[in-house]
């Protein structure tokens, strides 16, 4: 008896150890772009204290030059462009020739020039991100939409290659054998699982049409350009386009909303309001005309072999076609042209990365899975026909804000019967983007002018939260019965990320306070300019332009910024509401760096909260690359659901340890145990913040939604207004609502 209640122990130790350490193996052997790893090589998986680590292994970016750097120290350039790595650590990178020019060794005052390919051989011990199961909330034949998880990114990007969503769930296609899943009921493996969330019927048969129009219109507009630059008075109609310019140029001590004339200024004003460069990334031969980030002379079996490349490879991708003579044939690694049977037969997990979301948020991300969903959603997304709706908790009240443009009666309505807001928002939205100026020309027009407008400023305007009483509440109470049967299904995937007690009649929390309805009905839409502050800290701001800060257009590039915000909850203990968000435009960190400026920043955002940034890292649970002794609880509520994760220091350590040559390395085992020794020196980050992609929607295509985040439980939202946010119309052009 003694000995089997021993040997049950041991069972239970062994199985527990087991869940604590697990490894999974990669089958994806794709990296990004040229970039190749090591054959000595097999990356591998492995989960240990709530994260999930790819075993280090040697890899190699594989560029090519960009023309900015044309004439510039190779050094120079390389650590002003990539801040992971400083300059001393790219001048020992080159002394031991891990960094080459057209397959040559260079020295440290190598100049780079013109169609220069560039290798870059490192050891990389990726960035260990939270591990959670990846959702699979729809799939067809067109695309799969995912929960994404906070800290991790879209895509490879620079720490983070297998450690990326695109690489986990081509790595959970290739293993299931097939690219469809829709037919697996209760289908799971050791990262993914798919839960259906009765989402609306979607209406795809559309796409065909769309398409066609879409092919079509793109003809047109081919044929009149070339009609133009064949014609015999181009050279006129140039010089006519140049007069029109230079009469709509004023200055605003004449009383105009615009700056001095542009020619006193360096910097352009983008205003193309449909930029998403940072958003798109290149699908297909065709949408890569759509992605200013791909370049137009990319050779399409170029695109074909990879979709989704890292920052540090995309720059340079649009000189490939070009500089094939130093890529030697015999070298297998680096021959970036796939033969024909190559190109005719894609691999299972071959998917399209359509647009992305930071590493810090979570929610809702798209793949494409075919030619034409992927060129239309990528065209949509850019010229803002697809609806993307946020959820986010910030400090204070954020009614305050209602309150002070109500008094200000800065509220967008009319006596006419026939106004309609939708159609008033899209005009005004147009003429303060695509009309702000002309293009390649710096006019700026003022916010808040003429004096005393707010059109284009900031003010409110009425949503469609019970408005005209919704016809179709049965349906959608039908809807929400549904979803919820769905979900208890796979409760014990969804109770782990999303706050499952907006389902339950009888929410634990305090009711709304009564004037909480009133707020309900109101969009806040704010329109301004955002810039770069600091481009290696991803430091961005969002501003009002005036006649008494205009001097910023000489120091940045400036770009005009819209977002709406809608109220949902406040709690009272906690001084913190919790909004809907809807970018208009697609800026880098526009809602975040829009709601500091509104002085309601993301609670627990340590990049924009100035009081978030003092104490997250004291007040919030650490996780450890190694097992340590449980921490006391903070017990405080916004630090519990991101703990801060591990990044190793000596991570570029081997550089200078003369015992490690990268072009002689005999196995794995010894890399493994150099990076695991020293594993205790380490720095913690931010894993997450409050902002959440929930829903989006292409009018007349599809509606697709995730659930409410795990951190909206402490705020209390009327069953009336969930439903909405689920079914009810959020979009301003909607004509499906």
């Amino acid at each position: 008896m003694r000995f089997f209640s021993l040997l049950l122990i041991i069972i239970f130790i062994l199985i527990n150890i087991c869940q604590s350490f697990k490894i999974m193996k990669i089958v994806v052997d794709k990296t990004s772009g040229l970039n190749v790893v090591d054959k000595k090589f097999k990356p591998k998986y492995f989960i240990k204290n709530k994260l999930r680590f790819v075993s280090p292994y040697v890899y190699t970016y594989k560029l090519f030059s960009k023309k900015r750097w044309f004439g510039k120290n190779i050094v120079d350039v390389l650590a002003s462009e990539f801040c992971a790595y400083n300059t001393d650590y790219f001048l020992e990178s080159i002394k031991k020739g891990y960094i080459k020019v057209n397959n040559k060794n260079i020295t440290n005052d190598y100049i780079i020039k013109s169609n220069d390919f560039i290798e870059h051989k490192l050891l990389l011990f990726e960035k260990p991100v939270l591990y959670n199961k990846i959702i699979i909330l729809y799939e067809d034949e067109n695309f799969i939409c995912v929960n994404k998880v906070a800290s991790m990114p879209t895509h490879p990007v620079g720490s983070y290659q297998y450690n990326s969503l695109l690489r986990i769930l081509q790595n959970y296609i290739s293993q299931s054998g097939k690219n469809e899943t829709e037919n697996k009921n209760d289908n799971e493996t050791d990262d993914v699982v798919k839960i259906d969330l009765n989402l609306k019927k979607n209406n795809f048969h559309v796409l065909d049409t769309i398409y066609t129009h879409w092919k079509e219109s793109k003809e047109k507009s081919k044929f009149k350009s070339r009609q133009i630059l064949n014609s015999d008075n181009h050279d006129e109609i140039n010089e006519g386009n140049s007069e029109k310019r230079k009469k709509k140029r004023k200055n605003y001590n004449n009383g105009q909303s615009y700056l001095n004339d542009s020619g006193n200024f360096n910097k352009k004003l983008a205003t193309n309001y449909n930029e998403n460069k940072t958003e798109l990334t290149n699908v297909t031969s065709e949408s890569a005309l759509l992605n200013n980030e791909v370049g137009t002379n990319l050779e399409s079996n170029i695109l074909k072999n990879e979709k989704s490349m890292p920052l540090e490879s995309r720059e340079f991708s649009t000189n490939l076609c070009n500089n094939k003579k130093f890529i030697k044939e015999e070298d297998k690694e680096m021959d970036s042209k796939p033969n024909k049977s190559e190109q005719n037969e894609k691999d299972d997990s071959y998917i399209y990365t359509l647009h992305r979301l930071d590493k810090l948020t979570s929610g809702i991300v798209l793949f494409g899975k075919n030619k034409k969903f992927s060129t239309l959603f990528s065209e949509y997304v850019c010229n803002n026909k697809i609806t993307k709706s946020y959820i986010t908790r910030v400090e204070g009240d954020f009614r305050n804000l209602i309150k002070k443009l109500i008094n200000e009666n800065k509220i967008l309505q009319s006596d006419n019967n026939n106004f309609n807001e939708d159609d008033e928002i899209n005009n005004l939205y147009e003429e303060y983007c695509n009309n702000n100026g002309i293009k390649n020309n710096d006019i700026y027009q003022f916010n808040g002018d003429p004096v005393g407008s707010f059109k284009n400023d900031i003010f409110l305007y009425r949503n469609k939260y019970k408005k005209n009483d919704d016809k179709n509440v049965d349906n959608k109470e039908t809807d929400l019965k549904n979803l919820i049967n769905s979900i208890k299904k796979n409760n014990k995937y969804a109770e782990d990320i999303f706050d499952m007690s907006k389902f339950e009649d009888d929410q634990n929390i305090k009711q709304m306070d009564d004037d909480f309805e009133m707020y309900h009905k109101y969009f806040v839409i704010d329109f301004g300019y955002m810039y770069c502050e600091d481009k290696k800290l991803l430091k961005y701001v969002f501003t009002k332009y005036n006649k008494e800060n205009y001097q910023i257009a000489n120091q940045y590039s400036i770009k005009p910024s819209v977002t709406k915000f809608m109220f949902l909850s406040y709690n009272n203990q906690l001084n913190e509401s919790l909004l809907l968000c809807q970018p208009m435009t697609g800026r880098t960190h526009q809602i975040r760096t829009h709601l500091k400026s509104l002085s309601f920043p993301i609670s627990n955002d340590s990049h924009y909260n100035p009081n978030v940034e003092k104490e997250y890292m004291t007040k919030t649970e650490k996780l450890h690359f190694e097992n340590q002794p449980n921490e006391e609880s903070k017990n405080i509520e916004k630090y519990s659901y991101y703990p801060l994760v591990p990044f190793l220091n000596t991570s570029f350590n081997w550089l200078y340890d003369d015992t490690i040559n990268l072009n002689n390395i005999d196995n794995e085992e010894n890399l493994n145990n150099y990076f695991f020794k020293n594993l205790n020196n380490s720095t913690y980050h931010s894993s997450g913040i409050f902002l959440h992609s929930f829903r989006y929607t292409w009018d007349q295509v599809f509606d697709i939604f995730t659930l409410l985040p795990k951190w909206c439980n402490l705020f209390y939202i009327p069953k009336s207004l969930f439903i909405f946010l689920l079914y009810g119309c959020l979009s301003t052009p909607s004509k499906i609502c």
